[in-house]
């Protein structure tokens, strides 16, 4: 059947609605045309003559690749089989595999574009490249990249495998922008397709909650370290990961002052918090457990390296049913000193400076003040919040 830009679409919301069953073929002239399956799925291809032999390359599925991007795409292949180039090998060597885009996008992309591009390495290590890495660019699938995926899941990993769809999307239309990759094999799947998509925290820990939290890390549950720790979070509502990156460089526990730098933190400007006595403390026993490292939180075992988010989470993890408590996350944390605080009658303003979130709003445009005064203020009154809970659990 012979279909153009103004009958595609209608052919198209006719298989979607009712599917017809059997497998058949559209074009769309001089070579291009669409492959329809028999679950109603339309796939563009390319069929190009190269020496003396017939030859078909799938472009993309429509509608995600439109008709004029599937124009444009099959011109280039026209121009390149003009001048004799095999369009199935215009690729440089080192970068034919999956594995060989990922590792380009890494030096090329993230390791300048990407605030924490280490995330990104161990996903491509650990997951993406043993499981694709091998598949060319040219032979990968979007069935391939959804097996992975559910790999995952199965392993009990859900919100690995949304991270990971999320990290091929990037890396293949990164591939697609320097036409390495004629049609992304991530960018039909969505999220529920993968699994169902988990709903965001909303896990707050009470005052009781916070009793028998603080409790059990004085009776030692965890480590001494992690323990202080989550005790920081806890206190101070900042994240995980700015814990962990703390270098002794940016606390002065004198001045009772904790400054984490721009590229250390999710909102990208530097961000000073301001240490309660308690905080101080905590800091100061750090420092005696860290000896002459450079980090807050070393690894005991490679000094010159710091603990790592997930070494934290794991610890809590491992002795969540010794907590006596509903389940939680370290993050949770954060979650509970930003209601806390509130709860106290700090004004919402000065909260959301405290744990470094952006203003919404006009506030957003037209409040540039610090509050340095009222966030000092509110992290001595949660502080003192925090020791009558522990000293009444």
């Amino acid at each position: 059947m012979i279909v153009n830009n103004l009958t595609l679409p209608t052919i198209y919301k006719r298989e979607k609605k009712s599917p017809s069953g059997k497998r058949f073929e559209l074009t769309f002239g001089d070579g291009l045309g669409l492959r329809v399956s028999k679950k109603g799925i339309f796939t563009w291809q390319c069929r190009f003559r190269l020496d003396g032999r017939q030859h078909r390359i799938d472009l993309g599925r429509y509608p995600e690749l439109s008709v004029s991007r599937a124009l444009a795409e099959h011109k280039a292949f026209k121009e390149n089989i003009a001048e004799g180039i095999d369009p199935r090998e215009d690729v440089p060597d080192d970068i034919k595999t999956v594995g060989g885009l990922c590792n380009y996008w890494y030096q090329e992309y993230a390791e300048e574009q990407r605030k924490r591009p280490e995330i990104a390495r161990r996903s491509l290590d650990v997951d993406i490249i043993p499981e694709l890495g091998h598949k060319t660019l040219l032979g990968i699938r979007s069935i391939d990249v959804h097996r992975f995926l559910r790999k995952i899941v199965k392993r009990g990993s859900k919100t690995q495998a949304l991270k990971t769809l999320s990290l091929l999307k990037q890396i293949f239309r990164f591939g697609e922008s320097l036409g390495l990759v004629h049609s992304s094999p991530a960018a039909s799947i969505k999220k529920r397709d993968i699994c169902d998509v988990p709903q965001p925290k909303k896990r707050c820990l009470n005052d009781e909650e916070i009793a028998c939290l603080l409790k059990k890390l004085n009776e030692g549950l965890l480590s001494e370290q992690f323990s202080l720790a989550t005790k920081i979070l806890l206190f101070t509502g900042q994240r995980r990961s700015e814990i962990t990156l703390a270098e002794w460089t940016e606390v002065d526990i004198v001045k009772g002052e904790w400054f984490i730098p721009a590229h250390k933190n999710k909102s990208n400007r530097d961000h000073v918090v301001f240490l309660s006595p308690s905080v101080k403390v905590f800091f100061h026993r750090l420092k005696q457990l860290s000896r002459d490292s450079i980090w807050v939180l070393p690894n005991m075992h490679q000094k010159e390296n710091h603990i790592s988010e997930r070494a934290l989470t794991r610890a809590i993890n491992r002795k969540q049913h010794q907590f006596g408590l509903p389940k939680w996350r370290p993050h949770d944390l954060r979650r509970t000193f930003v209601t806390g605080v509130n709860d106290l009658g700090t004004p919402l303003q000065v909260t959301e400076k405290i744990v470094n979130h952006t203003l919404e709003g006009m506030l957003k445009i037209y409040d540039k003040g610090n509050y340095d005064e009222q966030r000092l203020e509110a992290m001595f009154k949660w502080d003192e919040h925090l020791n009558e809970l522990m000293k009444n659990g």
